[in-house]
C-alpha cells in the first residue's frame, strides 16, 4: 500500500513524499499493462519492491517539481519493462557525446536542453523560440508509435553542441591540434521544401567554428541528396602571410535520401571520408583546394592580410589542421571555440544554411567507426524508426 507522504515497502526501501507519486504513476502504468498492481501476490511484490528500489537509486529525494512527475514516472517504467531501452548495444567506445530526443534520461521537453548520455557531460542547448518539436505530449511524455524529434524550420534553428569542443580539439585535456580521426552519428528526416532562389534547402549537418572567422569544418547536405565536406584552416608562408585552405570532399547525388527517416554516419580518417547512410559505406570523392584572395578579414580584433593561393586537395583527419598559426603580427589560434548542429555560422555572426526537418539523435566519437560498429549502432537503434 502506498501514501503519499514518507513510506516504507519491503521494510528496507524509504521513499519520500516526491519519490512516492513517481513511485504511483508508475505502478499505473505498469497495472495498464498487466504487468503489476496494488495486489500483494509474491509476483506483484517483486516488481514494486523492485521499482522502489529503482527510484530510490534513480530519482533525487530532493524536493522536486511536480512537473517532472509523468517524465520520471516514464522513465522507471520503460527502464523496468526494458532494462535494456537506454542501456543499449551501441559502441561506447570513445564516445564524447550523445543526445537522444526520444530517450527521457537525455531530453526533457519543458528544459530546452539535452542532457549527454555519454558521461561526458557534453549536454547541448537551443533556443525553444525557434526549435519546435514532434512527438510529445503537452506533459512531456512520448506519444506511442510517434517520433520524438526536434523540427527545424531553418530560419535561424539550431543546437549548440559547444561544450563537446575541448573533448573535439584537446584530447585528454591537453593542449593538441586536433583529431586526426573521428565520427559523427545522426538520426535525421531531411525536408525537401521548395526555396524560389535555391530549389531547395542546403541542410547543414554540423560547424565546428571558429567564432568570427570563415575558418572550420562542416557537412552541408544538397536539395539533390550530395553530401559535401568542407574543411576552411589556413597556413603560413616563410614571410608569414596567411592562406586560407579550403578543402572539401563530396559525395554522388542521391546519397542522401529526402524526406525521410535516415541513418548517416560520417567517418574521417587520414585516408579520407566515408560516409555511411542506413550502414552502406561511401567513400566520399576527393575535392580540390579552393585559392581564394580578398581584402583584409576582421578576426577577434585581428586582421589577416590578403588572402593566399593554395594547392589542392581533399579533406584529411578530422579536427586537426587547426592549432596556433603564426603570423608576423604574432601567434593566433584557429582551433574552433563552437560547435552548432543543424546550421552554419557564417563569419559575420549569422546562421545560414540551416538544416530543414527532424533530428532525433547524435553522437559523436573520437576514433572512425569502421562498417561493424556503424551496423551495431544502426540495430541498436533502428526499432522507432522502421
Amino acid at each position: 500500500m502506498i501514501n503519499i507522504g514518507d513510506v516504507n515497502i519491503g521494510n528496507e526501501i524509504i521513499l519520500n513524499s516526491f519519490q512516492s507519486q513517481v513511485y504511483s504513476e508508475t505502478l499505473k502504468k505498469l497495472e495498464q499493462f498487466g504487468i503489476a498492481g496494488y495486489d500483494i501476490d509474491h509476483e506483484s511484490y517483486i516488481i514494486q519492491k523492485t521499482l522502489a528500489k529503482h527510484i530510490a537509486e534513480t530519482v533525487s529525494s530532493e524536493e522536486e517539481t511536480i512537473s517532472e512527475i509523468p517524465r520520471l514516472s516514464q522513465v522507471a517504467f520503460k527502464t523496468l519493462t526494458n532494462p535494456d531501452l537506454y542501456d543499449s548495444d551501441i559502441v561506447n567506445e570513445e564516445l564524447i557525446q550523445w543526445v537522444d530526443v526520444g530517450n527521457p534520461y537525455s531530453f526533457f521537453l519543458m528544459k530546452g536542453e539535452l542532457t549527454d548520455l555519454s558521461g561526458n557531460a557534453n549536454d547541448m542547448v537551443f533556443p525553444k523560440s525557434r526549435v519546435t518539436t514532434n512527438g510529445f505530449r503537452k506533459n512531456g511524455t512520448v506519444i506511442n508509435r510517434e517520433i520524438p524529434s526536434l523540427d527545424f524550420n531553418g530560419k535561424g534553428s539550431r543546437l549548440n553542441a559547444s561544450s563537446v569542443i575541448d573533448d573535439l580539439f584537446e584530447p585528454d585535456g591537453e593542449t593538441s591540434n586536433g583529431l586526426l580521426e573521428g565520427s559523427v552519428e545522426m538520426w535525421v528526416n531531411l525536408r525537401s521544401k521548395k526555396n524560389k532562389s535555391q530549389g531547395g534547402p542546403i541542410h547543414t549537418l554540423f560547424h565546428f567554428h571558429v567564432t568570427g572567422t570563415p575558418f572550420g569544418l562542416h557537412a552541408e547536405v544538397y536539395p539533390n541528396g550530395e553530401l559535401q565536406i568542407h574543411k576552411f584552416t589556413a597556413d603560413t608562408d616563410e614571410m608569414g602571410q596567411v592562406a586560407k585552405k579550403i578543402t572539401y570532399s563530396y559525395s554522388e547525388a542521391g546519397v542522401i535520401p529526402i524526406d525521410k527517416w535516415v541513418h548517416i554516419a560520417i567517418t574521417f580518417t587520414q585516408d579520407g571520408v566515408i560516409c555511411y547512410v542506413n550502414t552502406k559505406g561511401y567513400k566520399l570523392f576527393d575535392g580540390k583546394e579552393k585559392s581564394e584572395f580578398g581584402d583584409a578579414i576582421k578576426m577577434n580584433n585581428w586582421s589577416i592580410g590578403e588572402l593566399r593561393p593554395a594547392g589542392e586537395g581533399p579533406v584529411r583527419g578530422f579536427t586537426d589542421g587547426f592549432g596556433m598559426l603564426k603570423t608576423l603580427e604574432g601567434p593566433v589560434s584557429l582551433t574552433p571555440d563552437a560547435a552548432w548542429i543543424s546550421a552554419k555560422r557564417a563569419a559575420k555572426g549569422s546562421f545560414i544554411k540551416n538544416l530543414v526537418g527532424e533530428v532525433s539523435s547524435l553522437r559523436i566519437y573520437e576514433k572512425a567507426l569502421d562498417n561493424s560498429e556503424v551496423i551495431q549502432n544502426f540495430d541498436a537503434s533502428k526499432g522507432q524508426y522502421t
